[in-house]
């Protein structure tokens, strides 16, 4: 039976991944993580923030942030998220320093997932029409969702999120591609 012309081309079998990402170089198997991300998640993101789903578009970007730092450089949770924002997110611009407030973010994404109705939620705003990334008004913590998601955006310009071999040892690369392989065959 012929596919429908429409019909979702057939994926690489998950042997041939699999000897794929045994047979070649951390590259492969990172570079492979990433742009499944970018061709997969990134656009979902984009359409929230270009519906102001802001909400959403920070449970994106902590999931692919979490993912990558994961992958990558083996550090999970709230310390693998302030890294992300660090390595990739952080810029010069005023309130552009996310990873200062990477607890706070990282907390408000916790709150969205796990627990809405929470004490947390009283200390994070979004607020679209600052002017700066983030600013502190005594316990609140206000966001400018649109520069949080143009950070996360530019974050795929970044050469170091492409070729972490730049900024990690040879010995880590390696690890990064045995932990990505043990991730793809654990579940």
């Amino acid at each position: 039976m012929e596919p429908e012309e429409d019909a979702p081309l057939p994926m690489e079998s998950y042997e041939d991944r699999l000897r794929r990402f045994q047979d070649n170089g951390p590259g492969e198997v990172i570079g492979t993580l990433l742009n499944s991300i970018n061709n997969l998640f990134n656009p979902e993101i984009q359409r929230a923030a270009d519906q102001e789903c802001w909400s959403l578009m920070m449970i994106g970007t902590h999931g692919v942030a979490l993912t990558i730092v994961e992958g990558v450089f083996g550090v999970s949770g709230e310390q693998g998220f302030v890294r992300f924002l660090k390595e990739y997110m952080d810029g010069a611009e005023p309130g552009g320093d996310w990873s200062t407030i990477g607890h706070e973010l990282h907390e408000w994404r916790n709150v969205l997932a796990h627990q809405w109705l929470s004490a947390a939620g009283y200390g994070f705003a979004w607020h679209p029409g600052i002017d700066v990334g983030w600013e502190r008004r005594g316990d609140l913590i206000v966001v400018n969702p649109i520069r949080y998601h143009a950070a996360y955006r530019q974050a795929w310009s970044n050469p170091n999120l492409w070729l972490p071999n730049r900024i990690i040892t040879d010995t880590d690369f390696q690890k990064a591609k045995r932990r990505l392989i043990r991730k793809f065959q654990g579940r």
